[in-house]
């Protein structure tokens, strides 16, 4: 539990380009129509 707490800014910056990354293909996918 004290790793999570340790390494949450990490895995927050992880998550924000994950979604970025599907957020923007998802754009892709629309423009392309």
């Amino acid at each position: 539990m004290l790793m999570l707490i340790k390494y949450w800014p990490l895995a927050s910056v992880v998550v924000v380009v994950l979604a970025c990354s599907l957020f923007h293909n998802g754009l892709s996918e629309v423009s392309d129509e």
